[in-house]
């Protein structure tokens, strides 16, 4: 199989889950559907974490932390990573959620639309 974009953490985990999701068990696939909501505190937690850092940066006239635009940088990056990692794995537990409802209903339609990566 040849990817034809640069992998991403985001690529990475939607690609493992499409390979994984015939194999998946639906006990796996609600311990997959449960973890939205850790995810989802992680979200909240980095949040918190980056107003923090906003504060300190404002308030820092003496030191010069992330002054450096190299620095920044390389900050934002790396959160801006994780966000889309926390984001990948939450879009995860919507897709074992929605393929737990098409198991569960032998594939009648329910309603729900398959939600998108």
């Amino acid at each position: 199989m040849k990817f034809i974009s640069a992998p991403t953490s985001k690529r990475v985990i939607n690609n493992l889950f499409e390979a994984a999701l015939p194999n998946l068990s639906n006990e796996r696939l609600e311990w997959l559907a449960d973890s939205e909501d850790a995810f989802l505190s992680e979200l909240e937690n980095l949040s918190d974490s980056i107003k923090n850092i906003g504060l300190i940066v404002m308030s820092d006239t003496e030191a010069g932390n992330f002054k450096n635009s190299v620095n920044v940088g390389i900050l934002l990056t790396s959160l801006a990573h994780q966000i889309e990692t926390l984001t990948a794995f939450i879009s995860i537990a919507d897709q074992a959620e929605f393929e737990l409802n098409k198991r569960n209903t032998d594939g009648k339609p329910t309603g729900n639309k398959k939600p998108a990566n």
